[in-house]
């Protein structure tokens, strides 16, 4: 699993089926994941060491489900968020297609660099 170290990053997993670290990620960044068992019970174990996990219903694909959870990621980590907002966001689960960037541009999301799992969207 590639994960940039970014100064201000939230990784966002999209991936339902994924066997996705979510403790791992925690460590390192605020992580937004699809609800699932496995999810659940990770988020427990990340929030019990300080991770911050937050845990949303998938819209059933991928690429749909991001779509669908950006806006609430940005609003939360957007230029109001307490310390300013994030450089980063991380995207486990989908490539970015055409749909996904014009939308992560629209949010100032500008360059885009795919991972072996998805992709990395830097802030101008």
């Amino acid at each position: 699993m590639h994960v940039v170290m970014g100064e201000a990053e939230v990784i966002i997993v999209v991936d339902r089926d994924a066997s996705v670290p979510i403790v791992d990620l925690a460590r390192r960044a605020a992580v937004w994941a699809s609800r699932t068992l496995e999810t659940e019970t990770a988020a427990v174990e990340a929030r019990q060491m300080g991770g911050e996990v937050t845990l949303f219903d998938a819209a059933g694909e991928p690429e749909p489900t991001l779509l669908g959870i950006v806006d609430e990621v940005a609003l939360h980590h957007g230029e109001h968020a307490l310390g300013g907002p994030v450089s980063a966001l991380e995207v486990v689960g989908t490539p970015a297609s055409n749909a996904v960037r014009a939308r992560f541009e629209a949010l100032g999301f500008s360059q885009f660099d795919p991972t072996p799992d998805g992709f990395v969207a830097w802030r101008a």
